[in-house]
């Protein structure tokens, strides 16, 4: 049997490696298990995490530069045959550790690396050579290397893998209907930076001149809420916009969607986005920034609005609002490709070659 150990930052129930590691480790033969670089153990807090199957130990880093966590890495790679590293520093400096062992190893790309800062890059290219297999999670993510980490990974293995969405538990849940009867415009993320909630704020003061009832939900929670309620009083809209803030399990943030009258996301910037593909499992229209990997992940029947542009967000969402066929026959297309080309099983199943290809090579 093949054993992996998956190296994660933070293992919290937003944390996508962490799930597909759940899903390869429960639906495949390979034997995986989760090291938890950071903190204590976040099992024991997070109740998603707490129902996992797949085994996971706390390294308990206090840094990036944690030498004890290294070691206790290099301790939990004795009997592994591959590592499987997800972010840049921490994995940098794991795949180090593993190279002086037998063990193989295998790193995803998750974002776009036209936004990581160059220092971010240059951390992170310089131990690509030593990864067996590079995976990136889009066409896009692939991508956007910068010209000074291609050499990095030339002649490397290179896969695009997709992330996937877990459509039995997406399909065992009721929209809630916690925010009555309003025409519902919901977004799902982090509150920073990259999400650009602001975006939806705005574009909300020219959307609810056509439809005053209709409510926008934020859903999560960040370092920018106090900001983004402020800008949400200072439009003078304040009473349309909801903040939920932390939503502690899947299944609740699932039941916000099945409401969604439209699901939006105004990011600047993403290298998969999940949750537009969540919305699209909940048979939901998207509207999305005009980014090359939404046009990819999305596809051809998602409504694009220049990034950064509130006006151009408004005007989607308005014509997406007045047009209950439009809405009803694109939802019906994007549920249909959620469940065709993004099943989490389906992700499972493309590591799990990717991992027997590499032990008997």
């Amino acid at each position: 049997m093949v054993s992996v150990l998956h190296l994660i930052n933070n293992v919290t129930s937003t944390s996508i490696p962490l799930e597909i590691a759940e899903n390869i480790h429960t639906t495949t033969e390979i034997d995986v298990h989760v090291a938890e670089f950071y903190g204590a153990a976040t099992k024991d807090i997070d109740p998603d995490v707490a129902e996992f199957e797949v085994p996971i130990t706390n390294l308990g880093g206090q840094s990036r530069f944690d030498l004890e966590a290294y070691r206790k890495l290099q301790t939990s790679l004795d009997g592994v045959d591959i590592l499987h590293t997800h972010h840049n520093f921490v994995g940098s400096a794991a795949r180090i550790v593993a190279k002086a062992t037998d063990v193989k190893i295998v790193n995803t790309e998750h974002n776009d690396h036209q936004y990581f800062s160059h220092l971010q890059n240059l951390v992170n290219a310089p131990t690509l050579p030593l990864v067996d297999c590079l995976i990136a999670n889009s066409r896009a993510t692939l991508n956007s290397f910068r010209w000074y980490e291609r050499p990095a990974v030339r002649g490397a293995d290179t896969q695009v893998v997709y992330n996937g969405v877990n459509l039995d538990r997406i399909d065992s849940q009721e929209p809630t209907d916690s925010f009555g009867d309003n025409r519902l415009i919901v977004t799902v993320g982090a509150l920073i930076n990259q999400k650009n909630q602001s975006v939806l704020i705005r574009a909300m003061r020219e959307v609810i001149k056509q439809f005053p009832e209709a409510k926008l939900v934020i859903v999560g929670d960040g370092p920018l809420r106090e900001e983004l309620e402020r800008t949400a009083d200072e439009v003078g809209i304040a009473s349309n916009v909801i903040f939920t803030g932390y939503v502690p399990t899947r299944e609740e943030v699932y039941e916000i969607m099945k409401a969604a009258t439209v699901f939006t996301m105004s990011s600047d910037y993403e290298g998969f986005c999940v949750a537009a593909v969540e919305a699209m499992a909940c048979g939901v229209p998207v509207v999305a920034s005009d980014l090359a990997v939404f046009r990819e992940v999305i596809g051809g029947d998602g409504v694009f609005a220049e990034r950064g542009n509130h006006k151009e967000f408004a005007t989607a969402l308005n014509k997406l609002l007045a047009d209950s066929d439009r809405r009803s026959r694109l939802a019906d297309r994007m549920k249909q490709r959620a469940e065709t080309k993004f099943q989490l099983k389906k992700t499972a199943k493309e590591h799990r070659k990717i991992y027997v290809k590499l032990m008997n090579e």
